[in-house]
């Protein structure tokens, strides 16, 4: 990868920025599939138990009986490596389901990456950015694909098959 250069993508590819606890990712999806509202109690939780579980939880679109896994976004941004904009204003950590009552809902915004359909909690997407272009820099790794030009920020462009170890997202032929 040369600097300067744009960073190959698929065609069509889409970035979700994300804010989550003061700081800013770019996730890149291939495309945006719609949008879910789940009931709390609808929502499978998942763990592990040597940790470090990107997924908070799964559940069944009732839309048409597709299954999903949620992003746990703060869990992405723990992990060594993972280049992310500090941001000092705003903070898009969603409030800790553990006091949802039966029937409270949360919305969810579903993408798909490669052939792995996810889904990311709408209260810490900050924008949805169709037709970006991806700019090489010295972060550029298997995980960060490059940086976006936003707001007059460059934002790391983070590929989520490849930070959960589910393959990668395709490049541009």
């Amino acid at each position: 990868v040369v600097l300067g250069m744009t960073a190959p993508r698929a065609a069509g590819q889409l970035v979700a920025l994300l804010r989550v606890e003061g700081r800013t990712i770019g996730l890149l999806a291939d495309e945006l599939c719609g949008l879910s509202t789940v009931a709390c109690e609808a929502l499978a939780p998942m763990q592990s138990l040597a940790g470090g579980l990107l997924f908070g939880a799964s559940f069944t679109r009732v839309e048409d009986g597709t299954v999903a896994s949620l992003i746990d976004a703060p869990a992405l941004l723990r992990l060594p490596g993972v280049p992310a904009l500090c941001t000092v204003a705003g903070n898009g950590v969603v409030a800790a389901r553990a006091n949802a009552q039966a029937g409270d809902l949360v919305a969810l915004m579903l993408v798909r990456c490669g052939p792995i359909r996810l889904a990311i909690e709408v209260a810490q997407i900050q924008a949805m950015l169709p037709r970006v272009q991806i700019h090489s820099a010295p972060i550029v790794s298997d995980v960060c694909r490059g940086v976006i030009e936003h707001d007059g920020r460059r934002i790391p462009a983070i590929d989520p098959l490849v930070l959960t170890g589910m393959g990668c997202s395709p490049d541009d032929a």
